[in-house]
């Protein structure tokens, strides 16, 4: 008799709550939906170019790092893209990055001189890491990682903006 009443006050409870959620009417957003979006740029994704993280920069062009070609490069507002830098091939084509299993930068931040730092997962203990590219410049690796883990680029200095978060490893 009790697992009777139980398994009947579970299957009351579990009505209840499906009753309400059905009951509960249309869903609203919080804001008014967008109006007027445009693509700015269309990528080569048989390229490569697969956008994986973003920075806006103060003319409102953005930095975007893209995952298959590990590239970093600019978009202008009027939709150019220009390549800026192309992070390394590890020796094993990345096949031992943690998480992805291909080497991908996995954050992007521009402090306020221009500077780009860019987190890189590559599973290679010579390559994972920060990486630095200023204005003109050439990249470089400035923060060693270890090949194990998925280092990020998020909010280093309170200047800093990106769209990155945090990566669990």
């Amino acid at each position: 008799m009790r697992t009777t009443l139980i398994i009947a006050a579970a299957a009351a409870a579990v009505t209840s709550v499906v009753t309400s959620v059905v009951s509960a009417g249309p869903a609203s957003a919080a804001n008014p939906p967008l109006f007027g979006a445009r693509t700015a740029v269309h990528f080569d994704l048989a390229a490569g170019q697969t956008p994986e993280n973003f920075v806006v920069e103060p003319n409102g062009s953005i930095a975007v790092t893209f995952v298959g070609s590990r590239q970093i490069a600019r978009v202008a507002l009027g939709g150019r893209t220009d390549l800026l830098a192309t992070l390394p091939v590890p020796h094993d084509g990345g096949t031992h990055t943690p998480i992805t299993g291909a080497a991908t930068p996995t954050g992007i931040v521009r402090t306020h001189d221009g500077t780009l730092y860019v987190a890189y997962a590559a599973g290679d203990s010579t390559l994972t890491g920060i990486w630095r590219l200023r204005p003109g410049g050439h990249l470089q690796r400035i923060a060693p990682c270890p090949p194990t883990v998925s280092p990020t680029a998020s909010h280093w200095t309170p200047t800093a903006r990106s769209s990155t978060s945090p990566t669990p490893t």
